[in-house]
């Protein structure tokens, strides 16, 4: 019997205030459980504190000068949901900046001149939870389409907010970092994806509860966190080399999924 195989750290986050989603997984005496990332049961998310991040230098599959979509499961704490702190979710310094500034998400994309004002969407976070964001930027249309839990949240079309051509800076890029300006996000995140492509809604929803695909079309870095370690693989084969992370600062991994009680439900085990 082929063992069954699926992501588990999206089964079930938290999508509104009062709904949790459950699986159920084959689990008969000749049955493998379930697993992620083939790592077992285990299914990591990292932690970051305030002043912990990952971290790569510039690389040819981060210079997204046309269109892009930027992807993240993230748990913000308290710190990025209150006062005058931008919490980076994914950055590549002076070319695009996704965050979450006093609860709210928002974004920044420079033109070739170099000139990229922040500016926020109308999507409020929620703290200590689970939540999927994306951004979606068609350079071609000026329009920038945010989605939050599979849903369209937020859009706009402008020529300065989305300008028609990006900036290839030589800044590295980080997760939970923005290059030479800190900006760090607090709590914990998963799940990072960056496409070359505008990403559908249906694709985003995909991606939200799928483990892979590694060699997705238009996928340019995608990292999972399952490692737990200083050094996070970038787990995309279709990605070019060097677009590893490295860790700074202390980063705690937690086993994100939890197991039911009772753990069966009519011969299956039941996994959030």
């Amino acid at each position: 019997m082929q063992p069954f195989r699926l992501r588990l750290s999206h089964i079930a986050r938290t999508l509104v205030a009062t709904l949790v989603a459950t699986l159920c997984v084959v689990a008969t005496e000749t049955s493998t459980p379930a697993s992620a990332a083939g790592a077992g049961i285990i299914d990591y998310g990292a932690t970051l504190n305030g002043t912990s991040y990952y971290f790569a230098n510039d690389n040819d599959s981060f210079d997204l000068t046309g269109n892009m979509t930027a992807e993240a499961w993230i748990k913000p704490a308290a710190s990025c949901m209150s006062g005058a702190r931008y919490c980076t979710i994914v950055s590549k310094e002076n070319s695009y900046t996704f965050a979450a500034y006093n609860g709210v998400l928002w974004y920044a994309l420079t033109n070739t001149a170099g000139g990229w004002p922040w500016r926020a969407t109308d999507i409020t976070l929620r703290q200590d939870a689970w939540q999927h964001v994306a951004f979606a930027v068609s350079r071609s249309t000026n329009t920038i389409s945010v989605f939050y839990n599979g849903e369209l949240a937020f859009t706009t079309t402008g020529s300065t907010i989305v300008p028609g051509t990006g900036l290839n800076s030589s800044n590295g890029f980080g997760v939970g970092f923005r290059h030479m300006q800190g900006e760090y996000f607090y709590g914990e995140i998963d799940e990072v994806r960056l496409y070359s492509e505008v990403r559908t809604q249906s694709n985003i929803r995909t991606d939200m509860y799928t483990y892979g695909t590694t060699n997705a079309t238009n996928l340019v870095a995608y990292y999972d966190f399952n490692g737990a370690s200083n050094t996070l693989v970038n787990d995309a084969p279709s990605a070019a080399s060097g677009t590893d992370l490295t860790a700074t600062g202390t980063i705690t991994w937690n086993d994100i999924k939890t197991v039911s009680n009772p753990a069966t439900l009519y011969g299956r085990t039941v996994i959030t």
